[in-house]
């Protein structure tokens, strides 16, 4: 982008790239792989845009994640993730009953066609105990 002042003389100019991307790729950065029961730990989203480059941080509360957790056992809830409301790419998961749960962040890209499974950017699958 190029910006000038034609009314002003001698005026600079002034230039910027802008980049518009989709997210391309997730990370999720679990800091342990145990939480006793009634614990919390903080798990981090990595957004990355079409050149494989970070999304800055003032980007993230533009975007929307969850936190897909698969159980290995019959539980309803035993591993419970909510965003922080400060920091939209941090989550806050609480170890609410024991057992191995698989998690994996989730966003959805900009499609014409939502429906298509081409819409779904999905991070590596994290492993996490609660005991």
């Amino acid at each position: 982008m190029k910006v000038e002042d034609l009314e002003i003389p001698d005026s600079q100019v002034s230039i910027s790239e802008l980049l518009i991307s989709d997210i391309t790729r997730l990370e999720l950065d679990v800091p342990g792989t145990l939480i006793e029961q009634g614990s919390s730990m903080e798990i981090n989203v990595t957004a990355f845009d079409t050149y494989g480059q970070m999304f800055d941080d003032d980007q993230y509360k533009l975007m929307k994640f969850t936190i897909e957790i698969e159980i290995s056992q019959q539980r309803e809830r035993g591993l419970a993730t909510e965003i922080d409301p400060n920091n939209h790419r941090r989550f806050i998961a609480k170890g609410v009953e024991p057992g191995n749960y698989q998690v994996n962040a989730v966003a959805m890209k900009f499609s014409i066609r939502p429906d298509s499974e081409k819409a779904r950017v999905s991070s590596e699958v994290q492993k996490i105990e609660v005991f």
